[in-house]
């Protein structure tokens, strides 16, 4: 499978800390953290009901906590903390121009 880096928001966009959501024109929705400078991208939808992972809490270091029913995940991996055969895709990033870029796969 072939894959690009898809231009998304402006780093300013985002707040430390705080969830961010964003739809590329593919139709995939991402939530975006920005936590100690590094940028992370995963799927919005929890893997649990499909409730909006950018509307999380992040915990610890870099653990996001889903606000409806409280699952969490490493978003260094998309891992559940809990357990470990459930997890929620993450895309890598970079930061190119100050704006953040995601690779997804080609379409």
């Amino acid at each position: 499978m072939d894959f690009e880096y898809i231009k998304t928001i402006n780093l300013s966009q985002l707040i430390e800390r705080e969830g961010v959501y964003h739809r590329l024109e593919n139709g995939l929705e991402l939530a975006l953290f920005l936590i100690d400078g590094t940028v992370y991208a995963v799927d919005n939808k929890c893997p649990h009901m499909g409730m909006p992972l950018h509307e999380g809490a992040i915990a610890d270091k870099n653990v996001l906590v889903c606000r409806y029913h409280q699952w969490k995940f490493d978003l260094k991996t998309g891992i559940s903390t809990f357990a470990p055969n459930i997890y929620v895709k993450k895309y890598e990033t970079r930061i190119e121009d100050g704006f953040v870029y995601v690779k997804v796969p080609k379409y």
